[in-house]
């Protein structure tokens, strides 16, 4: 039931900020009609990689786990280990993702979905711990799905995916920051919602091992965060509680010392929760939204890095005006000075009388 759209497109690769051989792809789609469309983005690749079996098309799939994408081997092809990615780990990622074997002479791109159809489910809905296979050892495929989307007039959607390659051993360190409302949840964000941050920092490395040693999250102007909502936790194991002394108020600063090892696929998260306040409506960018940034900071040591380097993950926080929007102020004036202008500061003496406004 493909339908027929006046859409106009922009692909794009960009390079992945880790520094490591991935690229970004991405999709931008514009709707130029005074009317809505409705549709589902769907992106799929045969795999035809030479590699260590004796078939020159045996590319078995697999799941990376945690719901994150997919991933091939070249199985010691001319002596070398290879892993190729392809992961939802940036903004606006796919949401299901599905590997496949060819079966007769054509293969439909949605096979490997529920009920073989568009709007069926795929591999991210059956908790698949990594190294999962999804597809035969004969000629294999993956196909990626977004959620369907209504593209509002003049509206643009933006999807995205990435594509990169580590060679055994290597650290592929992959920084996100994410928020969730727990006030609300149309999509919105007003003043006094309380939000809860995730900082995750997972090493898709291969033969890898990657010392997290430090994270320091800059929280802007607007976000009040709780230092008693501060906690750690490893590859979604159960979380502990951090010192609150962790964040610095004069500094609105968070800094954690993680002091663990991330191996392949293993992952650390940093949780916090904050409200917004008021001050966040004189700190938005020209999208309005208030933007958290934070550093990660880690050495490969599996690799026999000595020098640390830093990631950086961060998230715009778009904020609604409100509909009464106030201000205070208080101000001062000397009565028996004679003063008629109510003022921020004043002079006085004892037995003075000062009135207040």
């Amino acid at each position: 039931n493909n339908g027929t759209y006046n859409l106009q497109a922009e692909i794009l690769l960009r390079p992945s900020p880790t520094n490591n051989a991935i690229v970004q792809r991405e999709l931008y789609l514009y709707n130029p009609n005074n009317n809505s469309q409705k549709f589902t983005v769907l992106f799929g690749e045969d795999t035809s990689m030479k590699n260590g079996y004796s078939l020159p098309d045996s590319v078995p799939v697999y799941d990376l786990g945690s719901k994150r994408g997919v991933y091939v081997d070249s199985n010691g092809y001319n002596g070398h280990n290879y892993r190729l990615y392809v992961t939802n780990e940036v903004p606006d990622g796919f949401d299901s993702y599905t590997g496949q074997s060819k079966s007769g002479s054509a293969v439909n791109w949605v096979d490997a979905f529920s009920n073989k159809i568009v709007s069926g489910t795929g591999a991210e809905t059956q908790n698949n711990p990594t190294g999962t296979q999804l597809s035969g050892f004969g000629d294999s495929a993956y196909t990626l799905k977004w959620s369907p989307t209504t593209l509002g007039p003049y509206q643009t959607a933006h999807y995205s995916s990435t594509f990169g390659v580590a060679a055994s051993p290597v650290s592929v360190p992959t920084a996100t920051k994410t928020y969730k409302n727990e006030s609300r949840s149309d999509g919105t964000n007003h003043i006094g919602d309380k939000l809860k941050f995730t900082l995750k920092m997972i090493n898709n490395g291969y033969s890898a091992s990657w010392s997290y040693q430090k994270l320091t999250d800059e929280i802007p102007t607007g976000l009040q965060i709780d230092p008693n909502s501060i906690k750690q936790s490893s590859n979604g194991g159960t979380a502990s509680s951090l010192v609150p002394g962790d964040y610095d108020s004069d500094q609105h600063t968070l800094t954690v010392y993680p002091n663990t090892t991330l191996t392949d696929q293993k992952y650390t998260t940093i949780t916090f929760e904050a409200s917004i306040v008021k001050s966040a409506l004189n700190n938005l960018n020209s999208d309005g939204a208030i933007t958290n940034k934070a550093t990660f900071t880690g050495t490969d040591t599996g690799n026999g890095e000595t020098s640390s380097k830093d990631f950086d993950a961060s998230v715009d926080i778009p904020i609604q005006q409100p509909s009464f929007n106030y201000s205070f102020s208080k101000k001062v004036l000397n009565v028996t000075n004679g003063d008629t202008d109510y003022k921020t500061s004043v002079n006085a003496k004892k037995g003075d009388t000062v009135r207040f406004k």
